[in-house]
């Protein structure tokens, strides 16, 4: 991907007469210092931020992606519990078994002999 980072005098050039190209080779700015020194200032710094935003990024994902895991972890667990865990329905005694009054309806495990 491309980025202008400062404006091309070519693309004044152009629009212009060639009798104007000088003038449009300097633009309407006034650089102090001139324009390779700002620019071996400026392009170091503007590499290193972008590559700082490119982790920041990737961080910002991977932490996005552990959430969604989490999330999709957890739902998966509810569901199987949800799968092993049967509920006792009373029965004419109030209890599972006729004879077995004590449990009235409560959650038994799948496992549970």
């Amino acid at each position: 991907m491309a980025q202008e980072v400062l404006p091309d005098p070519r693309s004044h050039s152009s629009r212009r007469g060639e009798d104007d190209a000088p003038q449009a080779l300097l633009g309407d700015f006034i650089y102090e210092p001139e324009p390779e020194q700002i620019l071996e200032r400026l392009l170091p710094v503007y590499v290193e931020t972008e590559l700082y935003r490119a982790l920041l990024e990737s961080a910002a994902s991977e932490q996005g992606a552990r959430m969604t895991a989490m999330r999709n972890a957890s739902k998966n667990a509810g569901e199987l519990i949800d799968t092993l865990t049967l509920v006792d329905e009373p029965g004419p005694s109030g209890g599972d078994h006729p004879g077995d009054p004590g449990s009235g309806g409560r959650r038994r495990s799948a496992h549970a002999t």
